[in-house]
């Protein structure tokens, strides 16, 4: 869909590394950059998203949130849908 997800320090975050998503504006054709916030991002190092084939909404990252000794662990994800109503 044309959407990059990337992980960095160089832009307003919680801590650490954090995961942005980049999308493409369709009017100015510039980037629009998100931070993708907390559950995703912690004051840890917030890393490597990947997406299951087929599933948009779901997915793994990479953080070493919460561990003293500073490892990193894979989490798992699942946006919820969106649903828009017009009225």
């Amino acid at each position: 869909d044309g959407t990059l997800y990337f992980s960095s320090t160089g832009h307003p975050g919680m801590g650490g590394l954090d995961i942005f998503r980049a999308i493409t504006d369709s009017l100015t054709g510039r980037w629009r950059i998100e931070n993708m916030q907390s559950p995703v991002n912690s004051q840890g190092d917030d890393f490597g998203m990947t997406f299951e084939p087929g599933a948009p909404n779901r997915g793994f990252f990479s953080s070493n949130r919460g561990d003293a000794r500073g490892w990193d662990h894979i989490y798992s994800f699942e946006f919820p849908e969106v649903h828009h109503v017009l009225r």
